[in-house]
């Protein structure tokens, strides 16, 4: 680790005014960190119960000084990264290792407690199994179903499938960021660079192209003028909606687009953005131009 890059980093992260400043103070910064563990289900909430628990309930064995270091550096680390303006849940992802093995230290002496009671030891050690169980629960089924969504097919995967089978060799398409990656030889690629539309060309060695364009960084007029057939449009239009006042010049190209056009394929799958295929229909124009290369 750079300890003077950190460092900078830090302290501008600790500024007052940041521009993404979405902290709201330490205290609603610390508990929007573990409810938002609680949420993506690295850690449940009877798991968190657990761990206070074991942490209040009496013992007249001392904790061991490790157990002491290591639940000093989770408070102290939750503390540093709540005291800051900028508030992301990555940060939180190192505590979730030391913070389970925390709450697993105090089941343990939770189990221990109950077991020198007058309890029968089979009802507590079921008991204990139990709460393991529900402590549990959450976090397995959030894995089982991500290992389902990984499992399922691309969007932009499943679009190419479709383009390549659906849409004539020859046809002039214009391909956004994050959309699926078209053989050259086959159709006529366009792109966007410095807010203009322009004519996608191999490079050297490459037979695939790598979409890099936004539909709202350039006019309905380019792809006009252009003799565009196909639109391929991922998420941009959903991200610049989001916030409407500071992008109504792209919004209102996508608007455009989408009145001059035909929505011939939608893919939404559970990995990846959503693709959406436009057929535009235009009135014959005697230009066919290709615009600058990119």
């Amino acid at each position: 680790m750079r300890f003077g890059a950190t460092l900078h980093d830090v302290l501008r992260e600790a500024r007052p005014i940041h521009l993404s400043a979405t902290g709201q103070g330490w205290w609603h910064s610390m508990v929007q960190y573990f409810a938002s563990a609680v949420t993506n289900s690295d850690v449940s909430v009877m798991a968190l119960l657990i761990g206070l628990a074991g942490a209040l309930w009496p013992s007249r064995r001392k904790p061991s000084p490790a157990i002491v270091i290591l639940a000093i550096a989770v408070l102290a680390f939750c503390s540093f990264i709540s005291a800051l303006h900028l508030w992301w849940y990555r940060w939180f992802l190192p505590v979730i290792p030391p913070l389970l093995a925390l709450i697993a230290i105090a089941w343990s002496h939770l189990t221990d407690q109950f077991l020198r009671t007058s309890w029968p030891e089979s009802l507590v050690r079921l008991g204990s199994i139990l709460l393991l169980f529900l402590a549990l629960w959450p976090s397995m089924k959030a894995a089982v179903e991500q290992l389902s969504q990984a499992r399922a097919p691309f969007s932009s995967s499943l679009a190419r499938e479709w383009i390549l089978q659906n849409i004539p060799a020859g046809s002039r398409i214009f391909v956004e960021t994050y959309g699926p990656q078209l053989p050259y030889q086959q159709y006529a690629l366009f792109g966007a660079e410095d807010g203009k539309i322009c004519y996608r060309v191999a490079p050297n060695g490459y037979l695939i192209n790598v979409p890099v364009a936004r539909v709202g960084d350039i006019t309905l007029d380019d792809l006009r003028l252009n003799r565009v057939q196909y639109v391929i449009l991922t998420d941009w239009e959903e991200r610049f909606a989001m916030e409407q006042r500071a992008y109504a010049v792209p919004l209102s190209v996508y608007h455009a687009v989408e009145n001059s056009a035909t929505i011939v394929h939608d893919f939404a799958s559970a990995r990846g953005p959503r693709v959406r295929i436009l057929k535009l229909y235009f009135p014959e124009s005697p230009r066919n131009l290709r615009g600058p290369q990119c």
